[in-house]
């Protein structure tokens, strides 16, 4: 997805290393991980309203956001 990013919308590859980076490193607290099998089950149950769930996602944009 980031790749497609580069080429089809402009983003620098500055900004994609650095999106790459928060991906591979990304991972749930040891509170966070309670109720949550992985990260796609944080990404279903936030499209399900859970709160902590949309917490996690809305984190993970932010750090994904930063990186322009």
């Amino acid at each position: 997805m980031v790749d497609s990013m580069v080429e089809k919308d402009g983003l620098s590859e500055a900004a994609a290393d650095c999106m790459r980076r928060e991906i591979d490193e990304f991972s749930l607290t040891e509170e966070q991980a309670q109720g949550f099998s992985d990260f796609d089950d944080v990404a279903d149950k936030a499209a399900g309203g859970n709160e902590l769930a949309l917490q996690i996602m809305g984190d993970f944009q932010d750090a994904l956001a930063a990186c322009n």
